[in-house]
């Protein structure tokens, strides 16, 4: 599904299941979608089909876009499904787009996942959080690799590529 034309019938598709109270299907198709895809039928879904959607599906095709969702659309997962599921959809990713992510919501829900991520990632959040969302302290990351000297290059490399693997960040 690459084109745009393609994104369109997925939306009518699952708009057309959610409007006949087929809603189990309409997730079934949804939850099939890669994350970008995802992305693009979420934004273009209209927000009663997109709450009901909100409300079954895993959203697990959503947690690698969730900080380039628009602001409102982030708001609505968090209103359909609550702090406790916003947790644990932020707790996948990234420090960096986990502040993304907080930046889009209003200032009590964020405070009240600060509270509930895990102490560490949540003062890791909070460092980034201290500075404007778009200045050189929030676009920062605050893990740093850190490799022994007398480690090749290459080996270096394998052990970077092995971490960011691991905490599903690529390279």
């Amino acid at each position: 599904m690459s084109e745009s034309s393609n994104v369109t019938d997925v939306v009518d598709i699952i708009n057309g299941y959610v409007e006949s109270n087929d809603v189990e299907k309409a997730v079934s198709i949804f939850n099939s979608l890669d994350p970008p895809n995802a992305m693009d039928v979420v934004i273009r879904l209209d927000s009663s089909a997109r709450r009901k959607i909100f409300a079954v599906s895993n959203l697990e095709n959503l947690v690698e876009v969730l900080a380039r969702l628009p602001d409102e659309i982030v708001y609505g997962i968090a209103s359909v499904r609550g702090v406790d599921d916003i947790v644990k959809l932020l707790a996948k990713l990234p420090v960096d787009e986990i502040a993304d992510v907080l930046y889009k919501l209003p200032s009590k829900t964020r405070l009240e996942i600060l509270k509930l991520l895990p102490p560490e990632l949540s003062s890791e959040v909070g460092k980034i959080m201290r500075f404007p969302p778009e200045s050189v302290g929030g676009i920062m990351t605050t893990r740093i690799p850190v490799f022994e000297d007398s480690m090749t290059v290459g080996e270096a490399i394998d052990i970077f590529e092995e971490s960011c693997y691991r905490r599903g960040e690529g390279v």
